[in-house]
């Protein structure tokens, strides 16, 4: 009886201290919120910082832009904007190629784009496939993201009906293919990696 007493005490006393540590941590939360990360829902060139360092480096010089030998990099304009001067990719208009020399991040002096490592390092965003715009997942017969994908049956694979079928943990967001997806409606898009 006095044994099962000293528990209930103790165990009492525990979730008691443990009650007011948990108040006060929400309480000094509130008070000292921390900042969530930045994010613009631009894509941004191979090798770019998180977006808040990456905003805080570059320098809107476009030499990234000039460096780009298959003109993917765009220079955004939208004047009052955070973003407003800084280099991004839009898929639809031209993809990224995953250049072997990384031109773009070799010419970023102010190391807002770090050359990657490997091509299979890059972490531009990640592909999602909709399979009800999807050609080939609508019974069509199309396989053209995984002709044009660097990395065929790694990031794409295709299952047992020529379906394609992406791992997000391999998908480098280049966007090869959504810029050459044959349908209509699109059956691919590409989303930012909620890390970056």
């Amino acid at each position: 009886m006095t044994d099962n007493n000293n528990i209930s005490r103790k165990d009492f006393f525990k979730s008691t201290v443990g009650y007011f540590l948990d108040s006060y941590k929400e309480i000094t939360s509130a008070a000292h919120p921390q900042k969530p990360p930045l994010k613009t829902g631009l894509f941004r060139p191979p090798g770019a910082l998180t977006e808040e360092e990456f905003l805080k480096k570059c320098t809107r010089c476009d030499k990234c832009i000039r460096a780009c030998e298959k003109g993917a990099i765009t220079r955004f304009e939208r004047p009052g904007s955070v973003s407003h001067g800084t280099p991004t990719l839009i898929f639809r208009k031209t993809a990224c190629i995953l250049c072997d020399t990384f031109p773009c991040a070799s010419s970023c002096d102010p190391k807002a784009l770090i050359k990657p490592d490997s091509k299979a390092l890059v972490r531009i965003g990640y592909a999602v496939i909709f399979p009800n715009h999807c050609l080939a997942w609508q019974g069509g017969v199309c396989v053209k993201c995984h002709e044009v994908c660097p990395f065929p049956n790694t990031a794409i694979t295709l299952d047992e009906k020529n379906r394609p079928i992406i791992s997000r943990s391999d998908c480098v967001g280049c966007g090869l293919c959504l810029h050459y997806c044959p349908s209509p409606r699109t059956g691919v898009i590409i989303l930012k990696n909620p890390d970056v």
